[in-house]
């Protein structure tokens, strides 16, 4: 069952044009733009892989070293990339320093990720995440949903922590966030149902490019005239050092 790849094709084109705009629109530069950065970096490389995966699968039978490969590679990255959400979300309400005192919120980011990344490393021996059956067709292991779990928690994670620290978000800043959980979740699930049609690539791009739009805006920072931070900025930044 060959799987249609326009989507992974369509999301790669968007995530490199985002590039190239943020390079244009110089947001290459603070803490914050370097996350985000990292962030369309991460997506734009599980991406790639996605389509590096697909490839392998369309192409037939045979080769099932090439096709574990793949599939552990974008498997980890694809875990890794709500994880890096959240680790977003933190750089954006400076709770870096929050997080340091949290034992069980460097639990909630680290440990859960690092359980998969072992047992996507064991599972190209066992099979227990996923594996290739006698006629080549890729097959969800018996622990496969565990990947369903993490996700799950690291979502959990970041809504919690935007509820949480509400205040230190405008209504639009915090609605672009938030915008970014039940895209990603109704893409995932129509992957479920349909999975010739891998979208989630292509939902996570329009995503990183609504935040864009509605988060990574130097104008509403700055003044224009005066080239220094606004007066919004300064009462933002008291707010959270007081966290």
């Amino acid at each position: 069952m060959e799987k249609i790849i326009y989507f992974d094709y369509s999301a790669a084109a968007v995530l490199i044009l985002l590039a190239i705009s943020v390079y244009i629109r110089r947001l290459t530069r603070g803490r914050l733009n370097r996350f985000y950065i990292g962030l369309l970096a991460m997506i734009l490389v599980t991406c790639v892989a996605d389509i590096y995966a697909i490839s392998f699968d369309n192409a037939g039978p045979g080769n099932i070293s090439g096709k574990m490969f793949a599939h552990s590679l974008y498997l980890m990255l694809h875990t890794l990339m709500p994880g890096i959400y959240c680790v977003y979300l933190i750089a954006l309400a400076d709770g870096f320093h929050v997080i340091k005192r949290s034992k069980l919120s460097l639990i909630i980011l680290v440990v859960p990720y690092l359980v998969l990344f072992v047992l996507l490393h064991i599972s190209m021996f066992n099979g227990c995440m996923f594996y290739f059956d006698e006629n080549d067709s890729y097959t969800r292991g018996p622990l496969f949903s565990l990947l369903y779990i993490c996700t799950i928690i690291y979502v959990a994670y970041g809504v919690a922590f935007l509820i949480k620290f509400k205040k230190l978000f405008s209504k639009e800043r915090f609605n672009g966030l938030i915008s970014m959980y039940p895209i990603m979740l109704l893409a995932a699930l129509f992957q479920v149902f349909v999975p010739t049609m891998p979208v989630e690539m292509f939902a996570n791009s329009l995503s990183l490019v609504f935040i864009s739009m509605v988060v990574q805006k130097p104008e509403e920072l700055i003044d224009a005239n005066t080239n220094l931070l606004k007066k919004d900025t300064y009462y933002s930044d008291i707010n959270k050092a007081a966290l």
